[in-house]
């Protein structure tokens, strides 16, 4: 990029004085412009085949298994209730009902080991335990041994044959529908979309 306005600068320099052998200078000046643009596109493109390789993008993505352990030690095997979980190749956010104060819930944070970021704040009216209860869903439920193939297969079922699924989000989603459910979101150069599955791995929607 450097290169690039050097040479456009050159150009405005030789475009101010005259004669044939600026002009000679000028048309030197502009292939080499031509040549710096050139080689930036290719770099580009090289940029953006790298995007394109590969949807399982490797950690949680390739294999999930864990990620149900790591929680349920970290809670001493008391129940994991999280209101959401999202999950990315190399990390994994959750906020989790306090199964001791079950008013309370707080954001954790798996990176190889589970750590609690912080409380959640509620906005205008906080939630009862009972309204908790009914948003949050078990961990127990949720079948992490299929998150790979849907994350595999939902760039094509997305019509969106060069995207890369970007991040996973478990909820109930409320007030829309109470049954929990696995949204997969996929991002690509022109478009995006996103899959909705049910736990046990089928498909309940496609967002194109």
């Amino acid at each position: 990029m450097t290169k690039k306005i050097s040479v456009l600068m050159s150009l405005f320099l030789v475009a101010g004085l005259g004669g044939t052998g600026c002009k000679k200078l000028l048309r030197k000046a502009k292939e080499k412009v031509e040549s710096a643009t050139s080689s930036s596109g290719s770099s580009s493109n090289s940029g953006s085949s790298a995007k394109k390789s590969g949807n399982s993008g490797g950690g949680y993505f390739a294999d999930a298994a864990e990620i149900p352990g790591k929680f349920n030690a970290f809670f001493a095997n008391a129940a994991v209730r999280p209101l959401e979980m999202v999950i990315y190749p190399g990390f994994v956010k959750a906020q989790i009902q306090d199964p001791k104060i079950p008013l309370n819930v707080d954001g954790y944070e798996l990176r190889g080991d589970v750590e609690r970021t912080g409380p959640v704040k509620f906005m205008g009216k906080a939630p009862s335990a009972k309204d908790l209860q009914r948003a949050t869903f078990d961990l127990k439920e949720v079948d992490f041994a299929k998150l790979p193939k849907m994350i595999q297969e939902a760039p094509e079922k997305c019509e969106v044959p060069d995207g890369k699924v970007t991040h996973l989000i478990i909820k109930r989603p409320l007030p829309f529908s109470n049954k929990t459910s696995i949204r997969v979101y996929v991002n690509g150069e022109r478009r995006d979309g996103n899959m909705e599955y049910n736990l046990d791995g089928t498909v309940r929607k496609v967002y194109k």
